[in-house]
């Protein structure tokens, strides 16, 4: 475990935000060896081609930049050990390029193959970017990189099994869902020990921690998310070609065809569809339960448009069953309180909808007298979004938005008008309670989120700089950036607010090296919007060479 102890230097307090305003194993068959050896080759030379370029061009080395000045407001960087710098300055160098990014699940299916170089293509990754992003192989091995970002910074976690099954097969079996129900409860036991450790001394950073959870990796046929979704479209659309996704929310007939209460379309959900169904959904409530045993929030998160009514049915089921203060049980472990919504749906705001599905989502929270939450972000799926919509010939445009600045300005105008209802939910607390998550690597996003608060008195601004939100406010609204990204983002947010519970979270995968590997390598090729954008990979490169030229002399 020790070896997983993560060196939080890089998390050093930075200025205020607000007042300076985001297996395979070795195959001993020699002639499929030599069948490997000529991808092998063009394999390995254009890796290290693409590296050496990307490095030659990297100002640590390149004469071009000598008269760069280096950058001044990066102190944070000053006491980050020089193996860590090298670290991570090697993997956003090979992050920075878009060619790589998109070629690296095949470069991996390829070494994955051959005796030897997988061991060692696994050894690097290990040492790069899967100590980079990935805070360990278990939940407990996070519980130190937990300590470190409650103690030294004041940020809270967003634990995530990433193992998801494939999304065009069935899996092996239900072993491996069993096993990764296994894995999720014991990152909800995990954050739940951890946050009652802090509540028994009443220590002030006591605060709650999120597990993230994927549906479609809790299913042994992830598919019938989208024969589900299909169903559902039937009912809104009539069945008139492809159908953008519904914007007016989860209602009582969606419900029951997802639970097979109903047939919907014969066609498109048969019986062994109606119980993977029910199957997934008892997963899900087994899941919620634990979590409120614990009093740990779970945030499900987004998924492919083809997935995603079905996904919305299945969070509307589960917040009117769990976003209620739920009575205490006896026998259940010690936990802390939970402050509700305990479970959060997620809004992508490069979906046109977004905006009209949450007012749709407000409006059915609040004649249920449920409470709800909402985790946004600005979504990864865009590419292939518009890719299936073509594929499909949909008429229109296409459910995501044609442009970055539209996705944008969508998230603000969402991000806005969910801080006012926050304002509004707080001043009339006989009404069901709104939580708030803003997952963003976006500086000015973040300016304008906090801005707001203070606009709807929900936070003052101190003498010495320091926000201080209003009473509640912890309780109902964070921040969030990935664990190993956005540092600098995450730190200037930190330190913006005054002590208390976190603000401020890190999502942080876990899980099996073998097995998280594709998962981080795919979502790296859905990520490249972030990667590529101020404060993504490019700029984090460019910070850590001026530190390392410091250092160096250079």
């Amino acid at each position: 475990m020790a070896s997983r102890l993560r060196t939080a230097t890089r998390l050093l307090p930075h200025r205020h935000l607000f007042t300076s305003l985001a297996q395979a194993p070795p195959n001993p068959n020699a002639t499929r060896v030599r069948s490997f050896r000529r991808p092998l080759l063009i394999a390995t030379g254009l890796t290290l081609s693409t590296g050496a370029l990307l490095a030659l061009r990297d100002p640590l080395l390149s004469d071009s930049s000598k008269n760069q000045p280096a950058p001044t407001d990066d102190e944070d960087l000053r006491s980050v050990p020089l193996s860590q710098l090298a670290r991570s300055w090697t993997v956003y160098t090979l992050c920075s390029s878009s060619a790589l990014i998109d070629a690296s699940p095949t470069l991996l299916h390829v070494a994955s193959k051959i005796p030897g170089v997988w061991q060692a293509t696994k050894a690097f990754v290990r040492r790069t970017f899967f100590a980079q992003f990935v805070g360990g192989e278990t939940a407990e091995e996070c519980i130190p990189l937990m300590h470190e970002l409650r103690e030294l910074h004041g940020m809270g976690v967003i634990l995530n099994y990433s193992v998801e099954a494939l999304d065009s097969a069935p899996t092996s079996g239900s072993s491996a869902i069993e096993l990764a129900i296994s894995d999720i409860l014991s990152s909800i036991d995990a954050c739940g020990s951890f946050e009652s450790s802090l509540h028994a001394t009443s220590d002030p950073r006591a605060g709650q921690s999120f597990v993230a959870v994927k549906p479609s990796g809790l299913v042994s046929d992830p598919s019938v998310l989208e024969r589900a979704t299909k169903a559902l479209d039937a009912l809104q659309w009539l069945g008139q070609g492809p159908a953008p996704l519904p914007e007016t929310g989860v209602d009582e007939e969606d419900c029951s065809v997802v639970l097979g209460q109903t047939k919907g379309d014969r066609a498109l959900l048969n019986e062994g569809d109606v119980q993977l169904l029910k199957g997934l959904h008892d997963t899900l409530r087994r899941i919620c339960e634990r979590a409120s045993l614990r009093g740990v929030k779970i945030l499900v998160d987004a998924e492919y448009g083809k997935y995603q009514p079905a996904i919305d049915v299945l969070f509307t089921l589960l917040a009117e069953e769990f976003n209620r203060l739920q009575p205490a049980t006896s026998g259940s472990p010690p936990s802390a309180p939970v402050a509700q919504p305990l479970v959060y749906n997620t809004i992508q705001c490069s979906l046109r909808r977004s905006a009209r599905f949450v007012e749709a989502s407000l409006a059915r929270a609040r004649e249920r007298g449920y409470a709800i939450g909402f985790k946004v972000v600005r979504g990864a799926y865009v590419d292939t979004e518009r890719q299936r919509w073509t594929s499909l010939s949909g008429a229109g445009p296409a459910p995501v938005w044609s442009s970055k600045r539209e996705t944008d300005e969508c998230y603000n105008a969402v991000a806005a008008s969910l801080v006012r209802e926050l304002a509004r939910s707080l001043d009339r607390p006989a009404e069901p309670a709104l939580g708030l998550l803003f997952a963003t690597h976006n500086e000015d996003s973040a300016k304008r989120i906090v801005s707001g608060l203070v606009e709807a008195g929900l936070a003052r601004v101190r003498e010495d700089g320091k926000v201080e939100p209003g009473e509640g406010v912890r309780e109902r609204l964070c921040f969030a950036q990935l664990f190993g990204m956005a540092d600098k983002l995450s730190n200037s947010l930190a330190s913006s607010f005054t002590d208390g519970a976190p603000l401020v979270l890190k999502y942080v995968p876990y899980g099996e090296l073998t097995y998280v590997l594709p998962y981080l390598m795919r979502r790296a090729v859905e990520n490249k919007s972030v990667l590529s954008q101020k404060g993504g990979a490019a700029d984090e490169r460019r910070r850590l060479s001026g530190e390392l030229r410091r250092r160096f002399g250079l």
